[in-house]
C-alpha cells in the first residue's frame, strides 16, 4: 500500500514540480509593453510639437493667401443732405422742348459715350437642364446682356439679371462673335433683381481682352430731370443696342432694408428689355428695374453699391427686414418727430421681427454708429456677416414722448 502511493507520487512528479522561469522571460512581456509605452509617448511629443511649430506656419500661409485674394471695392456715394437735395420739383419738359434739347446735343460726345458703353457689354447664353433627361442641357430662348464692372483675381466681374440667369444650369459669355467661354454664377439678389457672374481672364484671348472696356459706376445722386442719358443693352428686343434720351423724372422706391431711386427716361421699353443707363461722362448711372414694360425706367446705381460689391465678392445677401422712410430736419420740425429712419413696415419673421422692432420706431443708430437715412443703414448692413449680432438703437413713441430703446437683432442670409 505505501509503495504504491510513492509510485503514485512519483508518476506525477512532473506536473507537480513547481517552475521558476529565467528574469530575462518572466518580465519579457512587461518590458515590450514598457517599450510600446515609451513610444508612444516619444510619437506623441514629436506629435505635439509638429503642431505646434508646423501648424501655426500653415494657418499663417492660409491666412495669408485669403488675405491676398483681391476683393472688389465699390467707392460708396453720400446720400445728398437736405441743403443739397433740390426740393423744388421741376415740371416735366415738353415735348417740343425734349426734342430740341436732344438736336442741340453734340453728337460726337454722344457717339463717344455709345462707343465705349458698347464695349462695356457682353452677351450671355442661358443653358437649362431639361427636366425630362437630366443628362441634356438645352439653350434658353432668353438671352441677356451683362455689364463689365471690373476685374479681380484673374477674373472679369460682370453685371447682369438676375431673373434670366439665377436658375441656369450653366452660362456662357460671349465676348465676340468668335470667342465664347464659361462663366459662374457669383450671386444674385432678389429684390433688385440683379447678378453677379464672372469670366476667367485666362479664357479669353488677349486681343479680345484689349478690346473689353471696364464700365465704370458713377453717383446717380447728382442725375437731374432733364439731363441727357445713353441708354445700352437689350433693348427694343435686340442685344447690344444703344438709344439716348432724357431724364423725364426721379422718384423713390421703398424696399427691404434700403430705398431705390427710380430714373425714368423718355425711351420705350418693352417686356424683357434689360440694360443700362449712362450719363454724358460716360459712366454707369443706373440699372433696369425688373418688369419694366412700357418706358425705360433704372434703378440709381449708388443705392446698388453695397450690393453689388457684396455680391461681387462671393458674400451672400444679408438683411435685417424693415421698410423706412428717411425723416429730415424739414420732416421732423414740421410733424415733431425725431430725425431718422421712420420704420414703416416689418417683415415677417426677419431679424427686425424678431428683435422687437415695430413700425412707428425711428432708427437712429447701428452699433453705436449714427444711421439717419435708409442708405447709410444699408451700408452698414450689407458689412455685417450671417449670423452676427448687431445692437440697434431706436426711438418709440410712448406716453407724450419719444424714448431711446436697445435692441439686439441676429442678422440672417435673404
Amino acid at each position: 500500500m505505501g509503495n504504491t502511493e510513492h509510485k503514485e507520487e512519483d508518476s506525477f512528479a512532473l506536473y507537480t514540480e513547481k517552475i521558476v522561469p529565467k528574469p530575462s522571460v518572466k518580465y519579457r512581456r512587461l518590458i515590450r509593453a514598457a517599450k510600446f509605452f515609451a513610444a508612444a509617448v516619444l510619437f506623441g511629443l514629436i506629435a505635439s510639437g509638429v503642431m505646434l511649430l508646423v501648424y501655426p506656419a500653415l494657418e499663417k500661409r492660409m491666412v495669408q493667401r485669403n488675405t491676398d485674394k483681391e476683393i472688389l471695392t465699390i467707392e460708396k456715394d453720400e446720400y445728398p443732405s437736405e441743403e443739397q437735395d433740390n426740393t423744388e420739383t421741376k415740371e416735366t419738359i415738353a415735348d417740343d422742348n425734349y426734342e430740341a434739347v436732344l438736336q442741340t446735343t453734340d453728337a460726337a460726345a454722344l457717339k463717344n459715350v455709345a462707343t465705349a458703353a458698347i464695349k462695356s457689354l457682353v452677351l450671355i447664353d442661358v443653358y437649362k437642364t431639361d427636366m425630362g433627361n437630366i443628362l441634356t442641357e438645352t439653350q434658353s430662348a432668353t438671352e441677356t446682356v451683362g455689364l463689365v464692372i471690373g476685374q479681380v483675381n484673374s477674373e472679369y466681374i460682370i453685371l447682369t439679371n438676375a431673373a434670366v440667369v439665377r436658375d441656369s444650369s450653366s452660362l456662357v459669355v460671349k465676348v465676340s462673335k468668335a470667342t465664347e467661354v464659361d462663366a459662374e454664377l457669383v450671386g444674385s439678389d432678389t429684390d433688385t433683381g440683379i447678378a453677379i457672374v464672372s469670366v476667367k481672364e485666362s479664357q479669353i484671348p488677349s486681343k479680345e481682352r484689349s478690346s473689353i472696356v471696364t464700365a465704370q459706376l458713377d453717383n446717380s445722386y447728382s442725375i437731374q430731370q432733364g439731363d441727357i442719358v445713353v441708354a445700352a443693352g437689350r433693348l427694343y428686343g435686340q442685344n447690344k443696342t444703344i438709344d439716348y434720351g432724357m431724364v423725364s423724372g426721379i422718384s423713390t422706391k421703398s424696399g427691404v432694408d434700403n430705398s431705390y431711386e427710380i430714373i425714368s427716361t423718355g425711351l420705350a421699353g418693352i417686356e424683357g428689355d434689360y440694360g443700362y443707363l449712362f450719363n454724358m461722362k460716360g459712366n454707369v448711372v443706373g440699372i433696369s428695374m425688373k418688369n419694366t414694360k412700357t418706358t425705360f425706367s433704372v434703378l440709381g446705381i449708388s443705392d446698388l453699391k453695397s450690393m453689388i460689391q457684396e455680391l461681387s465678392n462671393g458674400n451672400s445677401p444679408v438683411y435685417f427686414g424693415i421698410k423706412g422712410q428717411n425723416v429730415t430736419g424739414t420732416m421732423a420740425t414740421r410733424y415733431g418727430l425725431p430725425v431718422g429712419i421712420y420704420v414703416t413696415d416689418i417683415e415677417l419673421d426677419s431679424p427686425a421681427y424678431a428683435a422687437g422692432i415695430q413700425p412707428g420706431d425711428i432708427i437712429t443708430e447701428i452699433d453705436g454708429n449714427m444711421v439717419l437715412t435708409i442708405q447709410a443703414f444699408s451700408e452698414k448692413l450689407y458689412q455685417c456677416e450671417s449670423g452676427q449680432q448687431i445692437s440697434i438703437t431706436a426711438k418709440r413713441f410712448g406716453g407724450d414722448e419719444y424714448k431711446d430703446m436697445t435692441f439686439n437683432a441676429v442678422i440672417a442670409v435673404k
